[in-house]
Formats: C-alpha cells, sequence, structure tokens
C-alpha cells in the first residue's frame, strides 16, 4: 500500500511511477491512497490497508512536525512491514529521504560561489520543520562566507495555501521591496514557480 500526501504534487509523481514498476518487478500488486492533505484520512487510509492484508505500506506522512503519530507507532509496536517518505525527525522509525540540512547548504553556496552576497531565503513557513533545517544549512553557508545572517532576508510562505500561490504571493512581495535581495533560495520548486509567475507578470 502507498499512502502519499497529494498525487498532484510533482514531487510524488515519479515516486509512484519508480514504486509501482519496482512492485511489479517483485510479483506484488500496488494499492494507491492520496490522503489530500488530511491526516485523519491518512490514518483511515492506513487502518484500511491493514485490515485487508497489504504486505507493507509505504507513507508520506501529513504529520506537521514529521514526528510519529500514534498509529505510525503502532506500526512500529506491531513490527509491520512500512517505511516513511522524504523525513522523520525521530530516528527511531523507519525512512528514506535527503539531507535537508545538505540542500539548504548547497543551495545557498551554489549563489554564493556565483558572487552573491545578498542572498534570500524562501521559508517553508513558520513552525514548518524542514523550513528550520534547510534555514540551518543557508546560515552555515553564509557563516562559512563570513556573510551576516539578515533576518529581513528570509520570507515565509503561507502554509494555508499551495506552495505554487503561496510562492506567487511571496512574488508580488518582492516587487514591492524597495532593496531587493541579489538571490533567493526556495524551500520548494512549486514555490519557486509560483514567484516567477508574479515578477514575470509584473514586469521584471
Amino acid at each position: 500500500g502507498l499512502v502519499l500526501r497529494d498525487l498532484n504534487h510533482p514531487f510524488f509523481s515519479p515516486i509512484v511511477k519508480s514504486v509501482e514498476r519496482k512492485v511489479s518487478e517483485l510479483g506484488y500488486n500496488l494499492l494507491l491512497a492520496s490522503s489530500s492533505g488530511d491526516i485523519e484520512k491518512e490514518e483511515n487510509q492506513i487502518l484500511h490497508f491493514k485490515r485487508i492484508g497489504v504486505s507493507g505500506l509505504i507513507i508520506a506522512s501529513m504529520s506537521l512536525h514529521y514526528n510519529a503519530t500514534e498509529y505510525i507507532k503502532q506500526l512500529q509496536y506491531e513490527n509491520f512491514p512500512y517505511i516513511m517518505i522524504s523525513y522523520m525527525h525521530d530516528p527511531d522509525y523507519w525512512y528514506v529521504g535527503i539531507e535537508h540540512e545538505q540542500g539548504g547548504y548547497l543551495a545557498a553556496k551554489h549563489l554564493i560561489d556565483l558572487d552573491y552576497k545578498k542572498i534570500g531565503c524562501v521559508h517553508g513557513g513558520k513552525g514548518n520543520l524542514l523550513g528550520e533545517i534547510r534555514k540551518n544549512g543557508y546560515s552555515r553557508a553564509l557563516n562559512e562566507a563570513d556573510i551576516p545572517f539578515d533576518s529581513s532576508l528570509i520570507y515565509y510562505l503561507d502554509q494555508k495555501k499551495s506552495r505554487f500561490e503561496s510562492g506567487n504571493d511571496v512574488g508580488k512581495q518582492f516587487l514591492k521591496l524597495k532593496k531587493k535581495p541579489e538571490a533567493l533560495c526556495f524551500y520548494t520548486d512549486s514555490a519557486a514557480m509560483g514567484f516567477l509567475q508574479a515578477v514575470i507578470e509584473g514586469g521584471m
């Protein structure tokens, strides 16, 4: 069983294709569900998959703080085969993902290597754990280059909106700034696309 947050999100499309290809090679069938950003729906889908006897679960959890929810803890307690996608804050639970802090660092370092000094960071939103982790990498790159951290260059996405729409809002705010950063690090590609649409439509 594969439980995703959003089937329409570009991050998940290649994951679905890869998982489907691999399970087929191994002689299994794939059951797919989307929580549509609803953590209660996610729990019900996981419980349903268990009831119908799936061999294992791959889960992209909707937990806002990337901690194990009660039903993930129950999977662990029962020794049920599962793996989380992207990130888990708790090291006691199984997940596959990327080094988010290193990603933020490499993005900022790339811009620094291009000789930019005034580099902004478009954050995932206040209270967003992955946003904070990536911002830590961004800050580390600035510190290594002796560039002072400037909190006024941190821009927050609205977590109540889609990443694209929120990035678009940041782009509109950016156009109004008298003193603009020379470059920006973005939390997600979809936010960057929304930002680009706004600044292009704004004549930049």
